[in-house]
């Protein structure tokens, strides 16, 4: 028996902002490292006291890991990186985007991740620490095969192991190890396919976290 998934989803949101924006093609009013309008390393350090999470730097212990994708040739370095423990941490990034006019890009792990995800300069929100799972049940009035809520950054083999308890398969992509919120992105093509569908066909609701 399938469950049907409910995944949360911290999005960024910003004006004419996209992941598709091309490295070669900077947005107009965007701050850079380097400009005026950039924050000062005071006003990122006030920043990151409000975080649940962690804020990293270029300079700081673990940036790197974050950023280098398996295609070393594709990687790029955003000069903030917010690593999202919460649906608030998602919201104050997008703020602090918003008034010091940053470009913001979201990723959850470096194994999915293109530089459609990242930009040179840019803010990144990181949602791989989001990785809550619940609301597992084997039938419901959405899915008579149940339902489990997962946010973006848990991995399709923690969910497997808990819908394993309730005698429950899922729907997912062919690699399981990936973070739920990539699979759904890219639609994904799973073993599963030809009955059910797409991992995002058998989605039953998105939580779209924006600034406001």
């Amino acid at each position: 028996m399938r469950a049907a998934v409910t995944v949360l989803l911290g999005l960024a949101l910003l004006g004419a902002v996209t992941a598709h924006t091309r490295q070669d093609k900077i947005p107009p009013n965007r701050c850079l490292p380097g400009q005026n309008c950039f924050p000062c390393r005071q006003t990122l350090k006030e920043f990151a006291a409000t975080l649940s999470g962690q804020l990293l730097q270029p300079f700081d212990a673990g940036y790197a890991a974050v950023v280098n994708l398996n295609n070393a040739r594709l990687t790029r370095h955003p000069y903030i990186i917010v690593m999202a423990e919460t649906v608030a941490d998602v919201q104050k990034a997008m703020k602090f985007a918003r008034k010091h006019q940053l470009m913001v890009f979201t990723q959850i792990s470096t194994a999915g991740a293109s530089p459609r995800n990242t930009y040179d300069g840019a803010m990144q929100i990181n949602l791989s620490r989001m990785t809550t799972i619940s609301g597992l049940s084997a039938n419901s009035l959405r899915s008579e095969f149940g339902e489990v809520t997962a946010e973006a950054g848990a991995s399709w083999d923690s969910v497997y192991s808990q819908a394993r308890t309730i005698n429950r398969d899922l729907v997912t992509g062919d690699d399981i190890t990936y973070p739920i919120g990539d699979s759904v992105g890219h639609g994904a093509i799973g073993p599963l396919v030809k009955i059910y569908g797409l991992v995002s066909d058998n989605v039953l609701e998105v939580q779209i976290v924006t600034a406001d």
